[in-house]
């Protein structure tokens, strides 16, 4: 018996296509842009009802598929707030000099990181103007954190 090999790609856009049939699946992925191709040896006798095909025997398939994609994005995310973090830091312009004494001080500086570099595409350019944006964002989450999604819409 010959076996066959084929492709089911999976994007960032949320489309999946066995070979060139685009079907619907999302990996969510803020700020990223991928494809991902995971070969499964029944897809070419399946490639006509991928869709369908998806309800049954890959779906766990995919399942592992996602959930991989899903852990990927989480990482790179992770490395990419570190990277700033630290370049923050060598620039003078994080406003936590310390390290948090306390757990509430720690979930706020959590809170300040992901809103910060969900944001940094958006920050000025200049060191100063950068700082005081970054200052006020740390006074704003730690005072009234639900005031925080009205301020970025109207900085950004």
């Amino acid at each position: 018996m010959r076996s066959h090999s084929a492709l089911i790609r999976l994007r960032s856009s949320g489309a999946i296509g066995g070979d060139s049939s685009p079907g619907g699946c999302s990996v969510p992925s803020y700020g990223h842009h991928f494809t991902a191709y995971l070969l499964w040896d029944g897809l070419v006798e399946r490639r006509d009802d991928l869709p369908l095909a998806e309800m049954d025997e890959i779906a766990p398939l995919l399942a592992l598929a996602r959930e991989t994609l899903r852990a990927h994005v989480k990482r790179r995310d992770q490395e990419r707030r570190s990277r700033l973090i630290q370049e923050w830091k060598i620039e003078g312009v994080y406003p936590y000099p310390e390290e948090p004494a306390e757990p509430a001080q720690a979930v706020e500086r959590e809170m300040f990181d992901e809103v910060a570099t969900r944001i940094s595409r958006r920050l000025p350019g200049v060191t100063q103007s950068k700082k005081t944006t970054l200052r006020l964002l740390r006074e704003i989450i730690s005072r009234d954190p639900s005031g925080l999604y009205p301020v970025l819409d109207e900085l950004f």
